[in-house]
């Protein structure tokens, strides 16, 4: 059983990882994604796409996906072992392929502990009806 503290302990980890994943969206750090993302990534877009790992960074290397705001708010985080669930709110505005991309979304992050750290394994976004 994993004790309390160290849930604790990795619950705050995530959560600046995933603050800091955030901040790279943003900025378009391709780099920095390489190094959040776990090798088998997939994000499950608000409309349903599901977008693998290589394009998700690819998108941003190429200068495709540029975001003028990228904002993320974990509200839980749970720790079980080396696995973690985020549920929090996305609220991001840009431009994809030329098109205009403004959407606010609850998500689901999983992030995975292995020999690199925690990394981003999945991402789940659900659009907010207003």
């Amino acid at each position: 059983m994993t004790h309390w503290m160290d849930m604790e302990i990795a619950e705050t980890e995530i959560a600046g990882l995933a603050d800091d994943w955030a901040a790279a969206e943003l900025r378009g750090d391709a780099a920095r994604l390489d190094a959040l993302l776990a090798d088998d990534f997939a994000c499950v877009e608000a409309r349903g796409r599901v977008v693998e790992r290589a394009e998700w960074i690819e998108r941003i290397e190429a200068g495709r996906l540029r975001w003028d705001r990228f904002g993320w708010m974990a509200e839980t985080i749970r720790v079980f072992g080396e696995s973690a669930i985020v549920v929090g709110r996305q609220e991001v505005a840009g431009t994809h392929a030329g098109w205009r991309v403004e959407d606010r979304c609850r998500g689901t992050q999983v992030w995975v502990d292995g020999d690199g750290g925690w990394r981003l394994a999945a991402l789940h976004l659900t659009p907010i009806a207003e």
